[in-house]
């Protein structure tokens, strides 16, 4: 067989036992040139983990002031337990400094988890203050019906993951996420629990600018099985207590009863459906110059919807293949009173992105601080294509629109009344043609300006595992104009090349484009990736090169294949 690399040592001891071996004056010769030297190796005779120094990892970036210039991790890793683990490494840049890094994982019956820290005591870059981080990440299943699961994340400065992030798939972000969640489900209920705060990395950020802290949020919703041609109950109980530096603080509560009478037949379905919601907060901070008068307001608005579709369809025949063609139209009528909602608080609302399914919602609004009046009606046309034998959805394709008979006079503060008479068209085609295209487009046609409000289009090709074109047009009117270009193409049995092109045509300018070519043999591979993209932070171009080598039986350094398998849709990494 082929040998393009071979371990040389003066011995070599192997325990079976252990399924251990160890080795000294240990050269490893690549393609005849010696390339890693030790006065002792160990390592181990299987897959089954073990304590050791682990392949170093190599990057270089360049971005001008502020570059971590080369770099080199030097891994450990302790195999403390066959549940428990964990690695230690440094971190040296030459620019910077050296990075002590640590992660932590554990896995028991009753959950698993990691904990990750990094410290750089003095950044050569960054005046020589003190960097770190910290994250936590926790999922736990005490019972079959108590599932828990906590995120924290800290990082000392809002420059940290741009400057210091450990991937190419580098990002700024102004908040990070602490939270702890736990859910129960009961037999005909499920009751969920969350305690969230924010760290905002940003302080420029004014404290009335920040995201309302959650301490704690409870939610309570019915779980019962739906029965056609029966009458249905469901209820959703919220109680929230909000906080937030400088702000309207406080208690909301709010609880939805809702009565419905689904018929449900191959044919057809209606549902008519009644709802009563009731909101009432508990505030402090309110008063003269806040917007809020009152420190207990309340809300109490019925909400009547009608929900009906018919289902047709016709058997067709092209060649020897057999398919299914249906026509699925579809009514649903809303009817909500106005209520005057300015004197409410706005603590987590905010208005969807309107699309296909917000059709069919009865609250344009996200959050209960607030409820849409209408009186509307949609109009929609839902058609599929399926595999006849198989039953496997080949093509579907929707368009609908809302009918507006009167104004839409809720609003989120600052936003004027809405009396268009018809939302935006929107129409939705999705394909998936001999397991190698795939075809995605949405459109939103906006009918008083004749013209598209949003647009977004992908194709993909992939006749086998190893190929994959990917192809992207996204388009928000005055805001986003962008295409997205990504493959990974063979060009050889044992060669492959990667890339991506990501440019706004709003802007004139490019995102980030990435190339780079990988290759593999029976023993060794290796991968090599150069990165050109825009920082987030100070609009400056960073340039990156990121080198990915493997010898297969022996370990690896460097970690390219995730970085591509977030950015190439499709991407399946050969080793």
């Amino acid at each position: 067989g082929e040998e393009d690399w071979v371990l040389n040592a003066s011995t070599i001891h192997l325990d079976r036992v252990s399924q251990r071996g160890e080795a000294t004056n240990v050269v490893i010769d690549f393609k005849g040139v010696p390339i890693f030297y030790s006065p002792w190796l160990s390592f181990p005779l299987s897959k089954q983990r073990k304590s050791g120094f682990l392949m170093p990892g190599m990057r270089l970036s360049d971005s001008g002031d502020g570059s971590s210039g080369a770099e080199i991790t030097v891994p450990y890793y302790f195999n403390i337990a066959p549940h428990l683990d964990a690695t230690v490494a440094a971190r040296v840049m030459t620019e910077r400094g050296v990075q002590a890094q640590g992660e932590f994982r554990y896995l028991f019956d009753w959950g698993q988890g990691q904990m990750g820290a990094e410290f750089l005591p003095a950044d050569s870059a960054f005046e020589d203050r003190p960097r770190a981080g910290f994250n936590l990440l926790h999922n736990g299943y005490f019972t079959p019906r108590l599932y828990t699961d906590v995120q924290v994340d800290w990082v000392s400065d809002k420059e940290y993951f741009e400057d210091l992030g450990t991937n190419l798939n580098l990002t700024s972000r102004t908040f990070l996420t602490q939270r702890a969640d736990v859910t129960y489900s009961g037999e005909n209920f499920v009751f969920f629990g969350r305690a969230q705060n924010y760290l905002t990395l940003d302080r420029s950020i004014a404290p009335g600018s920040r995201p309302y802290k959650q301490l704690p949020y409870l939610r309570v919703q019915t779980n019962f099985r739906e029965r056609t041609f029966r009458p249905f109950f469901a209820m959703t109980t919220e109680v929230v207590n909000f906080d937030r530096e400088n702000s309207v603080t406080g208690l909301r509560i709010d609880t939805d009863p809702t009565i419905s009478f689904p018929m449900r037949t191959p044919g057809y379905f209606v549902v008519p459906k009644a709802k009563l919601r009731l909101t009432q907060y508990l505030l402090d901070g309110t008063g003269p110059g806040t917007g809020i008068p009152d420190s207990g307001p309340s809300r109490i608005l019925p909400l009547l919807s009608f929900d009906s579709g018919l289902f047709f369809d016709r058997q067709l025949k092209l060649g020897s293949a057999r398919y299914t063609q249906t026509l699925e139209p579809r009514l649903y009528y809303l009817y909500v009173p106005y209520e005057g909602q300015d004197d409410l608080p706005v603590f987590d609302s905010g208005e969807f992105t309107f699309t296909f399914a917000q059709l069919f919602r009865d609250n344009r609004f996200a959050g209960a601080d607030r409820q849409t009046d209408a009186n509307q009606l949609t109009l929609a046309l839902t058609s599929r294509l399926l595999a006849t034998a198989s039953g496997e959805e080949l093509l579907s394709a929707s368009i609908g629109q809302i009918y507006y008979f009167r104004k839409r006079r809720v609003q989120l503060p600052g936003q004027q009344v809405d009396s268009g008479s018809e939302s935006n068209l929107v129409a939705e085609l999705t394909a998936d043609l001999k397991d190698r295209w795939r075809l995605g487009v949405g459109v939103q046609w906006d009918p008083d300006l004749g013209k598209a409000d949003r647009g977004t289009m992908s194709v993909r090709y992939s006749p086998d595992a190893r190929s994959v074109i990917n192809a992207s047009y996204r388009y928000v009117r005055n805001t986003v104009d962008q295409t997205d270009l990504s493959a990974v193409w063979p060009l050889g049995p044992k060669w492959r090349a990667v890339g991506r092109f990501n440019y706004s045509l709003e802007q004139s300018q490019l995102l980030e484009t990435f190339g780079g070519v990988e290759y593999q043999s029976c023993c060794w591979g290796f991968r090599t990736v150069a990165r050109r993209y825009l920082s987030d932070i100070d609009g400056a171009y960073v340039n990156a090169l990121f080198f990915q080598f493997e010898l297969k039986g022996l370990g690896g350094l460097g970690g390219a294949s995730e970085f591509l398998d977030r950015t190439i849709p499709g991407y399946q990494a050969e080793f």
